[in-house]
């Protein structure tokens, strides 16, 4: 769930020592919607779907999507 309730696709979460306590890396490439994309369609999350809120900069246009918040909710609190 992301700090705007933009809620993922339910997700296996990993704790590792090389990400951070208070990050969070997603794999890219899941959580598609098209059935014609056998091997994503409904498997993971997208995280295109995570990103609520981005930033543009004004001088060249560039993005910064590193600008959203996420916390974990067990399945069973899942909508």
């Amino acid at each position: 769930v992301n700090q705007d309730g933009v809620r993922s696709n339910k997700v296996r979460a990993k704790v590792t020592e090389r990400i951070r306590h208070d990050c969070v890396f997603m794999v890219h490439g899941f959580g598609r919607t098209d059935k014609r994309l056998s091997r994503a369609y409904g498997r993971g999350a997208s995280d295109t779907q995570m990103i609520s809120r981005v930033k543009v900069d004004p001088i060249m246009g560039g993005t910064g999507m590193r600008t959203n918040f996420v916390t974990f909710a067990p399945a069973s609190e899942a909508a």
